[in-house]
């Protein structure tokens, strides 16, 4: 059961590239490897509308920033049928993942990059959805349930015992819209538990769901009583420049804490269809709220051991038949990079069927002279290859000769909205943005 599919609208993803060359400056830099990248698979197209030619972006007139640089880096797909995953080390460095498929089933990884299925997670039948921490002893906890909180632990991340329910007090006791499977829980300096976990309430401004998602707190000594944070501020999530497309509308949910090497708490959660952050020293308030340059739902982090974030985030392609295999996952790496594209990505792109619109990136560092520019479509419309005629989403890039600017133009036919991933890569650093789009009927308001 893939419990985060009614909160989204629901949106759908598909995988195309189109790829130019684009030419840098003469210099250039050490680059971070990146593994090798999946390549999406393209499905058939119907008839679409081409964009409206542009001429190419100026070469770049700013300098490259000086002092270091840091990217989301795009790793591609990891696998297809797996939604709203939880990350954690076993004791030997290794790392595991794990996901439901009617039970919880798992991957294991070296790197916390590429995965190994392993079949199943050695949960009791019946746990479905869940988030994994670590406990001060070693030992693990996996928080679970939708209404009613379960809890269960284990000494390896391998084999599971259920604690008695007796023992468990949840924050909210019967709550019937409190999602503790989409939550996450965090030990705070003292040595108390933090739970952030999703709670959902009728809302006039979710006609489509019926819901209005926001993420709620409690605070436990011993992570299993729990008592509901009044003084918390669940608003403080729901960022008003997200790109609430039509239907879900303000939100936050899912929320994944890591602790920095510093000691700082650093918040990942959904909001609307973008990914938001946020830090603190304390657990309980929370500064620094920004919007990722990434697209995607659902996130999970796994923090390396070199102080490289890895982010998973996955998406449902709603226009196939329901299968696993509609549902995909994929992951990018916050890093030290050569270059990157600009932030803040640009604005929100909104339109009508048989209109055409425009953004340019330039980007900053040292690029060096052989980028290559991909872009990559999600949208509701279903899943085509950019560029292919017929497309109902069709997207274009164009790049002047000797430039490391890139002017990417979308068209579309049919009412949709999604996001364009776009990467630039230079053969080791796979650095990307993205643009959110809605794309209404001609006529509509």
């Amino acid at each position: 059961m893939k419990i985060c599919i009614s909160v989204r609208a629901i949106a759908t993803l598909g995988a195309m590239l189109i790829v130019i060359q684009g030419c840098g400056g003469s210099g250039s830099e050490p680059s971070t490897s990146t593994p090798a990248q999946a390549t999406p698979t393209a499905v058939p197209t119907l008839q679409a509308p081409t964009p409206t030619p542009a001429p190419p972006p100026a070469p770049p007139s700013a300098s490259p920033p000086s002092g270091p640089l840091f990217a989301w880096v795009y790793q591609g797909e990891v696998r297809r049928g797996s939604a709203d995953v939880t990350t954690f080390a076993l004791p030997d460095g290794t790392y595991r993942q794990l996901w439901s498929e009617g039970n919880e089933v798992a991957a294991s990884s070296r790197d916390g990059l590429r995965w190994t299925s392993e079949g199943s997670a050695g949960f009791p039948p019946g746990i479905v959805g869940g988030r994994v921490m670590r406990l001060r002893d070693g030992r693990y906890r996996f928080y679970t349930g939708i209404n009613n909180l379960r809890v269960l632990t284990s000494s390896d991340g391998r084999t599971w015992q259920e604690e008695p329910s007796s023992t468990i007090k949840a924050p909210e006791p019967g709550c019937t819209g409190c999602y503790f499977s989409l939550g996450d829980v965090a030990i705070m300096p003292d040595g108390s538990y933090r739970m952030l976990y999703e709670h959902r309430t009728p809302s006039a401004l979710l006609p489509g769901t019926g819901i209005n998602p926001r993420i709620h707190s409690a605070t436990s000594s011993d992570g299993l009583v729990w008592q509901v944070d009044s003084a918390w501020n669940s608003n403080f999530f729901v960022d008003p420049s997200a790109p609430y497309f039509p239907g879900p509308g303000p939100g936050a949910t899912h929320p994944r804490v890591v602790t920095l090497a510093d000691g700082t708490y650093k918040l990942f959660c959904w909001s609307g269809y973008a990914i938001l952050s946020a830090t603190s020293r304390d657990g309980q308030t929370w500064t620094n709220r920004k919007l990722e340059d990434v697209f995607g739902a659902d996130p999970d982090v796994l923090m390396l051991p070199d102080g490289r974030i890895v982010l998973f985030v996955d998406w449902l392609d709603d226009s196939q038949p329901p299968s696993p295999t509609r549902q995909y996952l994929w992951s990018y790496v916050w890093q030290q990079v050569p270059f990157a594209f600009p932030t803040p990505a640009p604005a929100f792109i909104s339109m009508r069927t048989g209109e055409s619109q425009s953004s340019d990136f330039t980007l900053t560092g040292n690029p060096g002279s052989n980028v290559r520019f991909t872009a990559t479509v999600y949208s509701t419309a279903g899943i085509y290859a950019a560029g292919a005629p017929g497309s109902p989403v069709q997207i274009q890039l164009t790049a002047a000769p000797g430039s490391t600017s890139v002017r990417l133009s979308i068209a579309g036919s049919r009412a949709s909205f999604g996001g364009v991933i776009i990467t630039a890569d230079d053969g080791t650093t796979r650095v990307s943005s993205v643009v959110p789009f809605s794309i209404a009927a001609a006529g509509s308001r």
